[in-house]
């Protein structure tokens, strides 16, 4: 049996009353801050505990008092609220980006970080992929103010640009397969026999779904047919 996570209460923010306090969490190796939706300084957990990003995600970059949170209340723990808070995003893949495929246990769970959010046990509940790719995938380009230039995923690293592309991967397949008339789950349960039948882990059957490139300098309109050998 897994050890029960480590709950460290941060300092209380603001006076006392309805305000729900993040915890510094550690739980197998890892360490995440935790929003509880139950006020007071150690409230009951539950798995819908929000996961949230290092303070200084909520910070002005020009600040210079020390990172804090802003004050959390039952009003602003939605995350599309708690979104127009974040100052940095730039923060925020460290907390929430997905994981390497290999990590997921089932295609199932690949899609629930996108549509739902992932949840990690005893720990809490991470927000949907795709309101964070809405909300910071895709902005205009300050310096030129054309095109769009996403702020969350980091830049100028392979090995960020590969995970969220070969997230990515997944996602876009079954979103062309519900565009196409199927839902979701009929999508899931075609990757997932995918797996089983082919005896593949997730990252096998994705480099298995690449589209095969030619050879450089092959044109199979000139390649001589049996009948001209």
């Amino acid at each position: 049996m897994p050890p029960h996570p480590q709950v460290i209460p941060t300092a209380p923010l603001g006076p006392p009353g309805p305000y729900l306090l993040p915890l510094v969490v550690s739980h197998l190796g890892s360490v995440y801050h935790v929003l509880p939706l139950s006020p007071g300084p150690l409230p009951p957990r539950t798995f819908a505990d929000l996961i949230i990003p290092d303070p200084i995600a909520f910070c002005d970059i020009m600040s210079t008092s020390p990172p804090s949170y802003p004050p959390f209340t039952a009003m602003n723990c939605l995350w599309q609220v708690m979104f127009t808070h974040i100052r940095q995003p730039q923060h925020l893949w460290s907390c929430w980006g997905p994981k390497n495929l290999g990590d997921y246990p089932s295609i199932e769970m690949l899609w629930q970080a996108w549509d739902e959010g992932s949840f990690v046990s005893e720990v809490g509940h991470q927000p949907p992929l795709r309101l964070v790719e809405k909300q910071w995938g895709h902005q205009e380009d300050q310096r030129t103010g054309k095109g769009q230039l996403q702020v969350w995923r980091p830049h100028k690293d392979n090995t960020a640009r590969r995970k969220w592309s070969n997230f990515l991967f997944f996602i876009k397949h079954i979103e062309t397969a519900m565009a196409n008339g199927r839902v979701a789950s009929e999508a899931i349960q075609d990757l997932e026999s995918m797996c089983i039948n082919r005896s593949m882990s997730i990252p096998a059957l994705h480099k298995s779904l690449q589209p095969k490139h030619q050879k450089k300098g092959h044109n199979p309109s000139t390649t001589p047919g049996p009948s001209s050998i």
